[in-house]
């Protein structure tokens, strides 16, 4: 789904708006900015959103200390 790549970008057409922000809420609550490097979201924070979606827990900040 992802292939190689250690990024998935924000800007793909077929991602739903409120999966953006949701990603982008993660994303500020894990590293204390809203500024996303070339719209690039770190690959374990997409998957982490998937599972989080499909009703698996998730411990942020334990996944975020792990990287």
């Amino acid at each position: 789904m992802f292939g190689g790549s250690k990024k998935f970008n924000l800007k793909a057409l077929d991602l739903k708006l409120e999966d953006k922000i949701m990603m982008e809420v993660i994303y500020y609550k894990l590293f204390g900015t809203s500024i996303i490097t070339n719209n690039d979201m770190p690959k374990w924070i997409v998957h982490g959103y998937i599972a989080h979606t499909k009703g698996h827990l998730i411990n942020w900040a334990k996944a975020a200390e792990s990287t």
